[in-house]
C-alpha cells in the first residue's frame, strides 16, 4: 500500500483545504521526510487526516456515533469533534495505491447545520482505474474489510505499524512477539521469509528422519570375516561356474529342439507334398480314362461318317449333276430377267402414253359435252348420232383386237391388260369424237 496524496479541509487546527501530493516534488523524489512544527501546527492532525480517511476514525477519536448529534451535546471522543471552529464542513481524503496494484480514493467527510447540529458523517471508498467501485457507508457501519482488503492492515495494525500516535508507541512495545512479528512481516513484505524458514525447518526434519533411518537399517547388516568373505567368493565362483555350464547346456537343448521342430516341419510339409503327388496321380489316371473313352469314341464316329459318306455318295453325284444343271439354268434366269426388264419398261411407256391420252381426253371433254349438247338441240343429225353407235361398236373391235395382240405379248397382268383395253376404246371414242365434231361444224 502506498499514499499517492491527503487532502485536508477544516480538521483540528488546520483551516482552509489543503492538498499535500507525496507522489510529486520533493516529497516524491524524498524516499524519507520528516513532520515537524509548533505545538498545535497540525503535525497530529495530518496523521489523523489519513486514519480517519481510511478507517472513519483515529486514536484520539474512535467513537462510531451516526445519529445526528447538537454541538454541546457531543461526546469527547466523537470523530465529528475534529471540525474546525466556526465552520461548517470538513473533510479527509486519501489517495492510495492498494496491494493488488490499484489506484483507490477513500474520504470522510462531516457536515454543521445551522442548528449547530452534526451531520451523521459520510464515508467513500472509490476504485480510480478505469472501472469505479464505490462503497458508500456511514461511520457507525463502517465496512473495515473493504478497506483492509484494499490496503492489507486492520485498523489496530494500522494504528500501531504506521501511524503509532503520541504516547501510544509503548503499545507496540508491549505487544506480543506473535503480534509484533505479524505486524513487522507486514510492514516490510518479509512474510515470505517466513514461509522458506517454516519449509526449510520441515525439510531438514525429514532428512534428519530419513538419516535416522538409514542408520537403523545399516546398523542392522553385520559385516562378514575374512573367512566368510573367502568362502562367499568361493561360493560365488562355483555358482558363476555352474551357471556357465548351465547357459551352454541350455544352449545345446535350445539348439536340439529347434533342429526337432525344423525336421518336424520339413516331415510334415513332405508328407504334405506326397499327398498332392498321390492327389495329382489319381486326378490323372482319371483324365487318362476319360481319354481313352474319347479316343474309342471318336473312332466310332469315323468309322460310321465313313459308312455314312459310302451311303450318302449317289445322293453327291446327284447334287453335282444338279449344280451342273443350275449354273445353266443361271444363265437362262439371267436372260429372263433381261426380258422382265424391258417387258416393264415397255409398260411404264405404255402407261405414260395412256397417260397422255387421259389428259387430252380430259382436255376435250367439254367439246364432246358441247357436241352432245349440240346434237340434243338439233334432231337433223340424230342419223349422224345412230352412225356413231356404229363407229363405237368399230371401236370396241378394234379394241379387242389390241387385246388379243397385248395377251400374245403376256407381259401384263388382268388388270393392267384391263386399262388399256379400256384406255383403247376411249382413245378411238375421241378420235372419233374429234371427227364428227369436225363433221358437225362443216355442216353447220
Amino acid at each position: 500500500m502506498k499514499i499517492i496524496s491527503l487532502t485536508i479541509k477544516n480538521l483540528a487546527s488546520i483551516q482552509g483545504e489543503y492538498v499535500v501530493n507525496f507522489d510529486e516534488g520533493e516529497l516524491g523524489a524524498s524516499g524519507l521526510f520528516c513532520i515537524t512544527g509548533a505545538t498545535g501546527s497540525g503535525k497530529s492532525t495530518i496523521l489523523d487526516a489519513i486514519s480517519l480517511a481510511l478507517y472513519a476514525k483515529t486514536p484520539r477519536y474512535q467513537l462510531s456515533i451516526s445519529t445526528p448529534m447538537a454541538l454541546d451535546k457531543i461526546d469527547p471522543k466523537d470523530p465529528r469533534n475534529l471540525l474546525h471552529r466556526g465552520e461548517k464542513e470538513c473533510l479527509s481524503e486519501v489517495e492510495f495505491v492498494g496491494v493488488d496494484g490499484l489506484r483507490y480514493k477513500s474520504s470522510w467527510s462531516c457536515k454543521l447545520s445551522k442548528r449547530n447540529v452534526y451531520a451523521s458523517p459520510s464515508c467513500c471508498l472509490m476504485l480510480m482505474d478505469g472501472i469505479f467501485e464505490v462503497h458508500e457507508f456511514k461511520a457507525h457501519k463502517f465496512e473495515e474489510e473493504a478497506t483492509k482488503e484494499k490496503i492489507g492492515l486492520s485498523y489496530d495494525q494500522f494504528a500501531r505499524t504506521v501511524l503509532l500516535a503520541q504516547n501510544q508507541f509503548a503499545s507496540f512495545l508491549r505487544a506480543k512477539e506473535s503480534d509484533k512479528s505479524a505486524l513487522l512481516e507486514k510492514l516490510t513484505g518479509t512474510e515470505v521469509y517466513s514461509l522458506i524458514s517454516i519449509e526449510i525447518f520441515n525439510r531438514k526434519r525429514d532428512a534428519e528422519k530419513d538419516l535416522d533411518d538409514l542408520k537403523n537399517k545399516l546398523d542392522a547388516y553385520q559385516l562378514l570375516s575374512d573367512e566368510e568373505l573367502r568362502g562367499c567368493i568361493e561360493r560365488h565362483t562355483e555358482l558363476s561356474n555352474e551357471k556357465l555350464r548351465l547357459q551352454q547346456e541350455l544352449k545345446v537343448s535350445t539348439d536340439r529342439k529347434e533342429n526337432r521342430i525344423s525336421l518336424q516341419e520339413s516331415h510334415q510339409e513332405l508328407n504334405e507334398k506326397l499327398l498332392s503327388v498321390r492327389q495329382e496321380q489319381e486326378r490323372l489316371a482319371a483324365e487318362k480314362l476319360l481319354a481313352q473313352k474319347s479316343y474309342d469314341s471318336a473312332l466310332q464316329l469315323k468309322k460310321d461318317f465313313d459308312e455314312e459318306m459310302n451311303g450318302m455318295k449317289p445322293v453327291i453325284d446327284s447334287a453335282r449333276t444338279l449344280d451342273e444343271r443350275l449354273n445353266g439354268s443361271a444363265a437362262y434366269l439371267k436372260t429372263c430377267e433381261t426380258d422382265y426388264d424391258a417387258a416393264v419398261l415397255s409398260v411404264k411407256t405404255q402407261q405414260e402414253t395412256i397417260r397422255q391420252k387421259e389428259e387430252v381426253r380430259e382436255q376435250n371433254k367439254g367439246i364432246i359435252e358441247s357436241c352432245e349438247t349440240y346434237f340434243k338441240k338439233t334432231a337433223v343429225h340424230q342419223s349422224m348420232l345412230e352412225h356413231y353407235d356404229t363407229l363405237y361398236v368399230k371401236l370396241e373391235q378394234a379394241a379387242d383386237a389390241f387385246k388379243e395382240k397385248n395377251n400374245s405379248y403376256g407381259l401384263l397382268g388382268s388388270d393392267e391388260k384391263k386399262i388399256t383395253e379400256v384406255n383403247g376404246k376411249r382413245e378411238l371414242k375421241l378420235r372419233e369424237q374429234a371427227r364428227i365434231k369436225t363433221d358437225a361444224e362443216s355442216v353447220g
